[in-house]
């Protein structure tokens, strides 16, 4: 099903008492501890929210066309409401968990196999956010989780295997 307006196509998925069932093959919490997103082997992601006990759906992500190979949030505190996904094919892609929109996508060479957000502290007062990330690939590699850019890399040139 798809609302359409103009030129702008909004796909809608829609299911009764029950999520579609899906192999689940990627699992994260985010911050607040009420939501959790999983990823499938088809590429979707599905926001879950816990309410009184009970684990019931929010929405159907369709970003990716391959397997999810990891899910992160972009925030430490439980005000995070934005997450990052990639997959086996090498994107990646900027979610708002509130909406379900995707913000920001980029494809790369690399697979990501996991993502650690950690703040660092520039000054006594600025901290910045930045995602760590760990895959199919010799370096770690740190990016911004406002706009996916790739700020640097960890690597040696001594001991090229030096992650593993």
């Amino acid at each position: 099903m798809s609302l359409v307006s103009g030129n702008l196509i909004v796909p809608t998925i829609l299911w009764g008492r029950r999520a579609p069932s899906h192999r689940a093959c990627c699992v994260r919490c985010l911050p607040d501890g009420q939501t959790i997103l999983t990823g499938t082997v088809d590429g979707q992601i599905i926001i879950w929210r816990l309410d009184n006990g009970l684990l019931k759906p929010k929405y159907m992500l369709f970003g990716h066309s391959r397997p999810i190979s990891c899910l992160c949030p972009t925030g430490v505190d439980s005000l995070t409401t934005r997450f990052v996904s990639t997959s086996d094919d090498g994107k990646m892609c900027l979610w708002e968990s509130v909406d379900g929109r995707c913000i920001d996508s980029v494809t790369t060479v690399n697979v990501h196999r996991y993502i650690y957000a950690h703040p660092l502290r520039s000054s006594a007062i600025l901290t910045q956010l930045r995602l760590f990330c760990v895959g199919d690939y010799p370096e770690i590699i740190v990016m911004d989780p406002q706009d996916l850019t790739v700020l640097f890399t960890l690597s040696s040139r001594v001991e090229p295997d030096w992650v593993s």
